[in-house]
């Protein structure tokens, strides 16, 4: 059912490099599975074994993009069982054969009933703002085998080493995304903040809400549909450990780190910087 178009050509190319007999994969925010379908035959394959969860309510902050017209907040039943029903529907012939378990309801609750260190990919593509992300990682990385990858979408930019701090390592965002080259070109998260006047911790770009904005709104800044959410909460987690897949393969900004004892040391320390 994969077809050559993907949406996230990343975590296609991530569980491809993990491939493996029984790999295991969650999916932390499936929507409808469009995504998954992506990625599932290498697991049934490899008679693996997939995980995907979603809360089935949208954007609890609403969307105003009309290519994620789908993911506005759904507040009614009917709209909930909706989105379960078209899950089901696309991943049907795999559910059927047993290889998929779905977890219905916040990622936050439902996290933990994946057995620890049992993943061999993990990806969060959940709730993008801050504290969210932030949350999710702290719950999927021991999630991860030692060896697995943890990885996510819409960290869209690296982050140079001359900008990382001591406390927050996300001062500075820049618009492009980088290749090889130096990165030169940067937009400071206190002039995202001065120009829509919403604090950094709040961003998540991709919603809004009208009596609690979370966005950069488009026609404020025309040239950064970036997710500061993610990448704040990514860099604060991981600093300079966490790599991004190169644009080249998939723009869309999905971040990776391979899981083991030396990053998860690694974790604490980082942790221990930015949390005191």
């Amino acid at each position: 059912m994969s077809s050559n178009k993907k949406r996230i050509p990343g975590l296609y190319h991530i569980v491809n490099t993990q491939k493996r007999p029984g790999i295991v994969v969650a999916e932390i925010g499936c929507f409808e599975g469009e995504t998954t379908l992506e990625y599932i035959d290498i697991v049934r394959e490899m008679k693996g074994h997939v995980y995907v969860l979603d809360w089935m309510c949208g954007s609890e902050t609403g969307t105003f993009n009309p290519k994620e017209k789908n993911h506005g907040f759904k507040s009614k039943q009917k709209d909930r069982d909706g989105q379960r029903q078209r899950l089901e529907k696309n991943l049907k012939e795999y559910i059927d054969i047993g290889m998929v378990t779905i977890l219905d309801g916040p990622s936050g609750d439902l996290i933990n009933l994946i057995p620890n260190r049992s993943l061999d990919v993990c990806f969060i593509d959940a709730d993008h703002r801050y504290h969210s992300v932030y949350r999710d990682i702290d719950l999927c990385i021991h999630k991860v085998k030692f060896g697995g990858v943890l990885c996510g979408h819409d960290c869209e930019l690296f982050l140079p080493i001359e900008f990382i701090g001591p406390k927050i390592p996300t001062k500075y965002c820049t618009r492009n995304h980088p290749d090889a080259a130096p990165i030169t070109e940067f937009i400071s998260i206190k002039e995202i903040e001065s120009k829509t006047k919403i604090p950094s911790e709040h961003l998540g770009i991709g919603y809004r809400n009208p009596t609690n904005p979370e966005i950069v709104y488009s026609n404020k800044i025309q040239d950064l549909y970036i997710h500061p959410g993610v990448i704040r909460a990514v860099w604060d987690q991981f600093d300079r450990e966490v790599a991004i897949i190169n644009p080249k393969i998939d723009p869309s900004g999905v971040w990776y780190i391979e899981i083991n004892h030396q990053t998860i040391e690694k974790w604490i320390n980082q942790k221990s910087v930015v949390e005191n």
